[in-house]
């Protein structure tokens, strides 16, 4: 699927969708990570306005201890996991420490 296909499945503005585009210019992640990160946040119940500035935090943090693309989807989904039972389990941590 194209960028421009994916981006049009984000249910999210154009603004929403130009920051994503402009975080993906940014770092070193490909725009389709970038869209399916996006929709995985969205999914699990964050604000659109609040995309770029989630995705800056995970990503410093996945970088910083030498992630990539996998390592911001499996803390993408434990944050996923952790707000749709809305407290942070043993489970989770572990999940992130991969």
């Amino acid at each position: 699927m194209t960028p421009l296909a994916m981006a049009r499945t984000l249910p999210c503005s154009r603004v929403t969708m130009a920051d994503l585009y402009k975080f993906a210019a940014e770092t070193p992640f490909e725009d389709a990570d970038v869209y399916r990160f996006g929709r995985s946040l969205l999914a699990a119940g964050f604000q659109a306005k609040d995309l770029t500035k989630v995705l800056k935090q995970v990503g410093d943090a996945v970088s910083a201890v030498g992630g990539g693309a996998a390592g911001m989807d499996r803390v993408i989904e434990a944050l996923s996991d952790m707000r749709s039972k809305g407290k942070v389990s043993q489970e989770e941590l572990n999940q992130i420490g991969k």
